[in-house]
């Protein structure tokens, strides 16, 4: 699972490790859990990342096998066998 962090002043924090997070409502918007998108070794992933300051969007590829975590400003489109 992918825990999500969301600060009421800052960006996302994405959390890939097991931990256990208190929801403070002074600093915390909301915490989130996700399931990380596991690839085997005959699968890609492409991934779009949009950069906040220039508006860019850059793509990239994720190879297998792994498990992949979107940050806050990532897409994906799938590509499996």
């Amino acid at each position: 699972m992918l825990a999500t962090v969301v600060f009421l002043s800052v960006i996302p924090f994405c959390n890939f490790r097991p931990c256990v997070q208190y929801q403070n409502p002074l600093i915390h918007t909301r915490i989130d859990l996700r399931k990380g998108i596991s690839l085997d070794a005959n699968e890609v992933l492409v991934v779009y990342k949009k950069d906040s300051k220039t508006n860019e969007v850059v793509r990239y590829l994720k190879h297998g096998p792994t498990l992949f975590c979107p940050e806050a400003n990532e897409w994906y489109i799938y590509f499996g066998l």
